[in-house]
């Protein structure tokens, strides 16, 4: 029998986790907690409030919950197996492949995993050295979060982070039109 995506969220991972600010869905707890959104020019975005589960794009959760996730993915050998089993080549050039869910980045002294989000109003990204246990969180309430994103990674995880390099992580060119032009959707 099939569940939403939600329900087998809650049950499998978030209280598991403890992560009680959590939900693939919009809740009324959710309306409450979440802080508005801003396009790149810093206006004010209107809430997108998914009423459906997407497990690409519609987690809403905090930075605290969403390092109970991320410590449990770092301490879960088994996990981090699966994630690396059968990766991708993404971006050779740069040394990005793509496991499961999570992307990776192999550098000389080693390889980390990295995710990022890119919804209306928000920008996140997330990466993590399995090798040291460290990792780092950063979740923007502005689509031009992104921006701090490298000089926060390069200095709380020191390498040569070339995932920054990699064309999705580039501001597009609504981004541009927005900032420069002032031409805002």
């Amino acid at each position: 029998m099939s569940q939403p995506l939600e329900a087998i969220m809650r049950d499998r991972v978030f209280r598991p986790l403890g992560m009680t600010r959590s939900s693939f869905v919009w809740t009324p707890s959710v309306q409450e907690a979440l802080i508005p959104g801003a396009k790149v020019n810093g206006a004010p975005r209107e809430a997108w409030p998914l009423k459906q589960g997407v497990a690409a794009f519609s987690l809403y959760t905090t930075a605290e919950d969403y390092a109970h996730f991320v410590l449990a993915v770092l301490t879960d050998r088994e996990l981090l197996q699966t994630i690396e089993l059968a990766p991708i080549d993404v971006e050779a050039d740069l040394n990005l492949a793509w496991g499961l869910g999570w992307g990776i980045e192999r550098t000389s002294s080693g390889r980390y995993l990295w995710q990022w989000g890119n919804n209306p109003g928000y920008r996140a990204f997330v990466m993590l050295r399995p090798a040291s246990g460290d990792a780092v969180i950063l979740l923007s309430s502005g689509e031009g979060g992104l921006s701090i994103a490298k000089p926060v990674v390069q200095d709380a995880l020191p390498d040569e982070h070339r995932v920054f390099q990699w064309s999705m992580l580039q501001p597009d060119g609504l981004d541009l039109m927005c900032r420069y032009v002032r031409l805002c959707w």
